[in-house]
């Protein structure tokens, strides 16, 4: 698979607006949020569990997309922080600060920032 520089990298253009994603119908909604976000040790232990109700979920297109383009840290999208910088390397995806992306939305900028 090709490699990409951090300057060919290019805009996830499938990833929805945060608020237009149905994140109530997350299969891991209700669950406390710190459980995505454990130590190294820990997230190991506690990955296969997510990744199972990942797995079932029906948003996950869409939750995976936002991940990819917005999220570093945790374990969310099916995928913890290293498999998403690692997919986003190979697949030429740029990571997006959300709050720029917010910012630059509300100054009417879109992705124009």
């Amino acid at each position: 698979m090709r490699e990409y520089t951090k300057e060919q990298r290019v805009r996830v253009s499938t990833a929805k607006p945060f608020n237009e994603i149905k994140w109530e119908d997350a299969a891991c909604n209700g669950i406390g949020e710190s459980v995505f976000f454990l130590g190294p040790g820990e997230a190991k232990s506690f990955n296969p569990q997510l990744r199972k109700i990942c797995n079932g979920c029906d948003i996950l297109e869409d939750c995976r997309n936002w991940a990819l383009a917005h999220e570093k840290y945790g374990f969310q999208g099916g995928m913890s922080g290293h498999e998403r910088k690692d997919y986003r390397e190979k697949h030429g995806i740029a990571y997006e600060d959300p709050s720029l992306v917010a910012w630059a939305d509300n100054l009417g900028l879109g992705g124009e920032y």
